[in-house]
């Protein structure tokens, strides 16, 4: 709802064995540490920050808590039970990407704009780009949105590019993109939007069959759309 706070909403939730109903809670960082805010400390940029659901022992009173850690937030007085539903990104300026989370799919709301995580990239072997900076460590899965912009000096040159977790041995399970140069030196431009396992560390690997010869702009672009969180 804004670049600070985050709200939940559910029908229905089981928060460490309890059934709550109705849930509508507002978190933000801004606030004062504790339930409604962010369980210790001061807000940093550059950090993500897992998302809880927390509630007292009967369930009467429920609220929620922002915190570094994605499994033993500091629980404020009261509070006994806990749930992570996801996590927000702290920016270099201090304001919380913006997205909307239904399950466990994060969509970004404005990623086109700033979520790219490649530009031009030319390797003719598999490189590795993090993407740590829009999936957090609890996700193992990105939705991508992969463009091959490229233009040949020999007309009818087919361009491949591949894309893969880091680290897999094989092309096996890797999404091939491909483009063909109809006419010299006339730029040819591929998308697509797919979903893709990353490592551990939130990294994926890409590769082109060949080097384009039109410049420094031609290759291959990596944006990230969201991700799917594990909770």
């Amino acid at each position: 709802t804004s670049t600070s706070t985050v709200t939940i909403t559910a029908d229905r939730l089981c928060v460490d064995s309890l059934n709550l109903n109705n849930i509508n809670v507002t978190i933000d960082i801004g606030a004062a540490a504790g339930a409604g805010g962010l369980d210790a400390g001061s807000e940093t940029a550059n950090t993500w920050y897992y998302i809880f659901v927390i509630s007292n022992s009967s369930g009467t009173s429920v609220n929620g808590l922002l915190s570094l850690s994605s499994t033993a937030p500091t629980m404020p007085a009261g509070y006994t039970k806990k749930r992570r539903v996801g996590a927000v990104r702290n920016d270099a300026s201090s304001n919380f990407l913006q997205f909307v989370q239904q399950g466990n799919k994060v969509s970004y709301s404005d990623a086109m704009v700033s979520n790219r995580i490649l530009s031009s990239g030319q390797s003719t072997t598999f490189a590795s780009v993090s993407a740590s900076t829009f999936v957090p460590p609890t996700s193992r899965k990105a939705v991508c949105f992969f463009e091959t912009f490229i233009v040949h000096n020999a007309a009818g040159v087919q361009f491949t590019s591949y894309f893969r977790e880091q680290g897999s041995t094989s092309a096996q399970g890797s999404i091939a993109e491909a483009t063909i140069v109809q006419v010299a030196n006339v730029g040819n431009t591929q998308e697509l939007t797919s979903d893709i396992d990353t490592s551990s560390t939130q990294t994926i690997e890409y590769k082109l069959s060949s080097v384009p010869t039109g410049g420094a702009a031609y290759g291959v672009y990596i944006t990230i759309l969201g991700y799917y969180d594990r909770f």
